[in-house]
């Protein structure tokens, strides 16, 4: 058993009376050593006599069953045994090895053979092993369920992967070492961006698919526009940063990046990326019939309305038309390509973030070195004018969303809950791990139940205020970098591309790496171009693509707050009527008392005053008269 344990049972009254238990606190009190310690079929006996306490036992840092009180009086009671928690433990380890990769589980064949047996020899190992793979005991349940891991410093690194990558690839480069020297790491940059487009194409369009034939446009709609606009007010801050910091800041040289061509990438050539507005457009319309074949393969139908006014016959027409391509003849057949669509979506998107694992770390690394090695320091010095501009821009941002907040009723109380959600972004770096802070924090700003369960997971998918303020800073400076003048088409085509990957584009790591390609493509620059644009960007895209998260986060949150602006108001309202009104009733409370007390101190200045009074009339009447005239 624990020292923590042996502590604990000193003061019970178990030791008083040592004779019941003579071997095992022994054994508990003794060494202390793990092969005595007591198993958990001794402690399920020993409960059942003497009723342990569980605050002050094990390290309270480790969330294990030993410091769940409920574990114990479940044991106590015959809810949980000694074989029960065996049989347990053993379903979920089995669980946990069936997630695990191969390495994975051939790495746990050698390294935890006999976990079970050897965490229910004692209470130590019993406590290691749970915390180890995050298990813990589930009263409502009442049995040990799977928790979440704790967090040890190689998930940690794991989760700043590309951030490390980058990291180190400067700092190689700056030591003199040029990993493109290498045969197959100076393979890896043109392998990465030379697949990237044909990957992410296929993901942009096939989870966009997947969200639009889940979602009713029509039933949403007001949510989504208000996605739109939002998106479409990161767009527009982003064209008036990069506008306005040209003119005050020197634009960065193209010819300081010519060391950052990557190896292979530089003759142009056809790239999927070139047609990503219609690739969006025909996977969102196959979306639609997708849907639509659904609903009628299920029986639903449009029902008659009493009044056929303007809208219903339109809307009738639109049925007609549709139901000529879409009937219960070529909906299965739909159905069954539209189902056959979710199973590539599953398929891509446990391949796509792989391929980025995978290609993209060495890639970054490499390109990094390559181009730190060749420009010097003296090169991320020359990018300083894009990262002035692109951090100004993400500011803000996020003081346009601020005063949008206060607009609409947020004061100091919310304002730290807000603050704290986007700190939660910006260090996952994740807005759909970010989701329940969100609907925690717009909770406690009084944001309505409905609300919440209708913006915030809508928001993961189709609301990126960042993303569409970072891309526009992006896209825009790169236009103006290399002096040719946009037309107004240009304009409008890359806009056009931020919108619809921002409001349709899930999050990924790395996502700026994958969503950049296709908005680049839209500008007309040239591969070798866009090849520069991307070494000019990778150095701080980390930092960028963090600070572009939390930006995603207050998006989603104001969409929430708008349409509760009112009753956020009334809340808080009716919370000042109650301080108000406790105030005031503890000033009621406290008057009473202080009336008596006054009364009180009148009453003995009466008494007090009253012998005064009669000892001077008294010395009044024995004063000598004065002599009549």
């Amino acid at each position: 058993m624990t020292i923590a344990l042996s502590r604990l049972l000193k003061g019970t009254t178990a030791l008083q009376n040592p004779a019941r238990f003579p071997e095992r606190l022994a054994l508990v009190i003794g060494a202390g050593a793990e092969g005595k310690a007591l198993s958990t079929a001794e402690l399920e006996v020993l409960l059942k006599d003497q009723r342990i306490d569980a605050a002050g036992f094990s390290d309270k840092t480790r969330k294990t069953p030993l410091n769940d009180q409920a574990y114990y009086d479940a044991l106590a009671q015959g809810v949980l045994t000694a074989e029960r928690v065996q049989k347990q433990l053993e379903e979920l380890y089995a669980a946990e090895k069936k997630k695990r990769g191969f390495l994975g589980r051939a790495f746990a064949f050698f390294a935890e053979q006999n976990g079970v047996e050897k965490a229910m020899s004692g209470a130590a190992a019993f406590e290691k092993f749970t915390y180890k793979h995050g298990i813990k005991y589930d009263s409502a349940a009442q049995r040990l369920v799977q928790g979440d891991k704790p967090r040890t410093v190689l998930d940690k690194a794991w989760d700043n992967r590309f951030l490390l990558a980058a990291a180190g690839g400067i700092g190689l480069g700056l030591a003199g070492v040029n990993l493109g020297l290498f045969p197959i790491l100076s393979a890896a940059p043109a392998l990465f961006f030379g697949v990237l487009p044909w990957l992410a194409a296929p993901f942009i369009g096939l989870n966009i698919f997947k969200s639009f034939s889940q979602y009713s446009i029509l039933k949403e709609s007001p949510t989504l526009l208000r996605f739109a606009a939002i998106t479409a007010a990161g767009l527009a801050i982003s064209l008036g940063v990069v506008t306005g910091m040209s003119a005050i800041l020197p634009v960065v040289d193209p010819a300081t990046i010519a060391a950052a061509a990557i190896p292979g990438m530089g003759g142009g050539g056809f790239s999927p990326m070139q047609y990503m507005l219609p690739i969006i457009g025909a996977f969102s319309a196959a979306a639609l019939v997708y849907k639509r074949a659904k609903g009628v393969e299920a029986g639903h139908s449009d029902p008659a309305a009493p009044h056929a006014d303007a809208k219903r016959k339109i809307s009738r027409a639109y049925n007609k038309a549709v139901g000529l391509v879409i009937n219960r003849h070529t909906a299965p057949a739909i159905t069954a390509i539209g189902r056959a669509g979710e199973k590539a979506t599953e398929v891509i998107n446990r391949v796509f973030p792989k391929f980025i694992d995978i290609a993209g770390v060495p890639a970054i690394a490499t390109l990094l070195s390559m181009t730190m090695a060749t420009g010097g320091l003296g090169l991320l010095g020359a990018f300083a004018g894009y990262y002035i501009t692109a951090f100004t821009g993400l500011a803000v941002g996020g003081a346009a969303m601020a005063a949008g907040f206060y607009k609409f009723g947020a004061r100091g109380k919310d304002f730290r809950e807000i603050g704290s959600a986007a700190l939660t972004g910006f260090s996952l770096s994740s807005s759909s791990a970010t989701m329940p802070k969100e609907r925690e924090a717009l909770k406690v700003m009084g944001v309505s139940a409905r609300t919440r369960d209708t913006v915030v997971p809508l928001g993961g998918v189709f609301n990126m205020y960042g993303t569409s303020l970072y891309m526009g800073l992006t896209a825009f400076y790169a236009l103006g970098m290399f002096g040719a003048a946009p037309s107004a088409l240009q304009y409008a085509k890359t806009a056009g591309t931020v919108m619809a990957i921002a409001l349709g584009a899930p999050g990924i790591p790395a996502s700026n790496i994958t969503l950049l390609d296709p908005v680049l493509q839209q500008t007309g620059l040239a591969a070798s171009q866009i090849n520069k644009v991307y070494a000019m960007v990778l150095p701080a895209d980390r930092l960028l693509d963090m600070t572009q998260t939390a930006l995603n986060v207050l998006g989603d949150m104001i969409a929430a707050v708008h349409p509760d602006r009112k009753r956020m108001r009334y809340m808080r309202a009716r919370n000042i009527t109650k301080l108000r009104k406790a105030r005031l009733a503890a000033e009621a409370a406290k008057k009473p008392a202080n009336d008596n007390l006054a009364a009180l101190n009148d009453n003995k200045k009466d008494v007090t005053a009253g012998p005064t009074q009669e000892k001077q009339a008294v010395h009044a009447a024995a004063a000598p008269k004065p002599p009549a005239p």
